[in-house]
């Protein structure tokens, strides 16, 4: 993906998560330690448009009115079992399915 408009688009779509920054300091009064603990919250999305625009290529972004954004991943369909087996018919001006080894099954 190479348009930073749709990845900022994308990144409103995946939400907002909660970042809680915490810190820890110490002080001397009067020669006693004083310990404080103080923390802060803030909102970023789940998924920043750098990361969107950077997303390996096999990752697609599904998008869908009323639902959470999904991330999937794109798996071509001879290395799928049974879709291999169910294509029939293959172009021959692409030539022959790749021969390579099927790393997904689907159950019925």
């Amino acid at each position: 993906m190479s348009d930073h408009d749709v990845a900022s688009d994308l990144s409103k779509a995946s939400g907002m998560r909660t970042i809680t920054d915490w810190s820890h300091g110490q002080q001397f009064f009067e020669g006693e330690a004083l310990y404080s603990t103080n923390f802060s919250k803030r909102q970023v999305p789940v998924l920043r448009p750098d990361q969107i625009l950077h997303a390996p290529r096999w990752a697609a972004f599904c998008w869908m009115t009323g639902k959470p954004l999904a991330v999937t991943r794109m798996v071509p369909f001879w290395k799928v079992s049974p879709w291999r087996e169910n294509a029939v018919s293959w172009s021959p001006l692409e030539g022959d399915l790749p021969n390579d080894p099927i790393d997904f099954k689907v159950k019925d």
